[in-house]
């Protein structure tokens, strides 16, 4: 006759309650299934947080399978149109310089020493310095242990792209 001990009945009950939990996500409302009146045509809205934090990586089971039965996918703003406008911007603000003429000569050295500790170059040595740019260089890491390497939006659109799926952006960058 078959004999379970109690640390393997132990392990077995563990085991089926957290697979159970794992799937409950009875509460979660951030997928939504749309479906027009006379219309067996479906659509999803996620609702994201342009973050990198895990938690918001916990999203439901249905959500690849819906990316994948769907058409298209949609963001807030088509990824591309971002890159190119941050492109854009250094490209059209490369060397400017201005902040030479905002600022005292003392001003000038603190924050030109304080650019030299952060990146070891000279302000004036720096391709793209505009002020965006010179904002970047010296804001504090806000990175937390655990974050994923990119926010949300961007992974799923990941997901979607690697789908081979049409995507599209909702609005105009220079309308956020």
């Amino acid at each position: 006759m078959f004999k379970i001990s109690q640390v393997h009945l132990l392990f077995l009950l563990l085991f089926f309650h957290f697979v159970s939990k794992a799937q409950d996500r009875t509460n979660y409302a951030l997928l939504w299934e749309i479906k027009p009146p006379n219309s067996e045509k479906k659509s999803y809205l996620f609702g994201t947080a342009h973050l990198r934090d895990p938690r918001v990586f916990d999203f439901s089971d249905a959500m690849i399978p819906a990316i994948s039965q769907s058409e298209a996918f949609a963001l807030e703003v088509h990824p591309d149109s971002v890159t190119g406008a941050i492109s854009e911007y250094f490209v059209r603000h490369e060397n400017t310089r201005y902040y030479r003429d905002v600022l005292s000569d003392d001003e000038y050295e603190q924050l030109d020493s304080r650019v030299v500790t952060e990146t070891g170059e000279s302000l004036d040595s720096i391709d793209y310095n505009s002020l965006y740019f010179l904002e970047s260089l010296l804001r504090p890491e806000l990175d937390k242990e655990g974050d994923k390497e990119t926010f949300l939006d961007a992974y799923l659109y990941g997901v979607a792209n690697t789908m081979d799926k049409d995507i599209y952006g909702l609005e105009k960058l220079e309308d956020q």
